[in-house]
């Protein structure tokens, strides 16, 4: 078997997530790599086995249980210093810098999008509703001002990260609002922000007072 036909060997279901087989292939056949070709699918077979295509339910279960190690941890004093440090730089309002997952709202948002749906999420968390949103809308813009948060999620969705989910690390309050907005989603109940008057021209559904609410101008 040709080196060049090792790639199609693994029949893989997405090949952007080939780039260092491509690489590794690429160096064999320019003989630039001096192993054999047996060694070659060796190595070929091992990064298969290492390639991890994981659907948005398992994404979610392993965010989820991420989560729940996370909350555990005691905080050090060099991490409350880093956190007041952020806060105060950014003039964060009450506790809009902590995540907490409000995924009994997820089903009536799910049941209240439509498809061609191009959405502003604020405060995104770990990403769990727009992996959910990815399958139902056309776009998404999660924005999470707590860096700390996304990376972690991004780290745990690594290249399984959907292609219309955009994510953006800010204050969604103090950022220009994408020109292509359909409806925005808040679902912080500890939000302290109120929504801007570019905001109140889209249609937005929000957590308060245990309910989800709607606002149309």
């Amino acid at each position: 078997m040709r080196i060049k036909n090792l790639k199609e060997k693994l029949n893989l279901e997405d090949s952007t997530k080939l780039a260092e087989i491509d690489t590794l292939s690429d160096a064999l056949l320019s003989g630039s790599f001096p192993i054999t070709e047996s060694e070659a699918e060796a190595l070929l077979e091992k990064k298969k086995k290492r390639i991890k295509f994981r659907t948005i339910p398992q994404l979610i279960k392993t965010l989820e249980k991420f989560y729940n190690s996370d909350i555990e941890r005691v905080p050090t004093l060099s991490d409350l210093t880093l956190f007041n440090k952020f806060i105060e730089d950014r003039k964060i309002l009450g506790s809009e810098y902590w995540f907490c997952p409000e995924d009994n709202f997820y089903d009536t948002i799910l049941r209240s999008v439509k498809p061609n749906d191009i959405i502003f999420d604020i405060g995104a968390g770990d990403l769990r509703l727009d992996l959910l949103l990815s399958r139902k809308v056309q776009k998404i813009y999660a924005v999470e001002i707590n860096p700390e948060v996304i990376a972690n999620a991004l780290k745990v969705i690594g290249l399984s990260l959907p292609k219309n989910l955009i994510v953006i690390v800010g204050n969604a309050f103090e950022i220009p609002l994408p020109s292509d907005i359909t409806l925005i989603i808040a679902l912080m109940i500890h939000r302290c922000h109120d929504f801007t008057p570019e905001m109140k021209e889209k249609r937005i559904l929000y957590a308060q007072q245990g309910s989800i609410c709607e606002f149309r101008k």
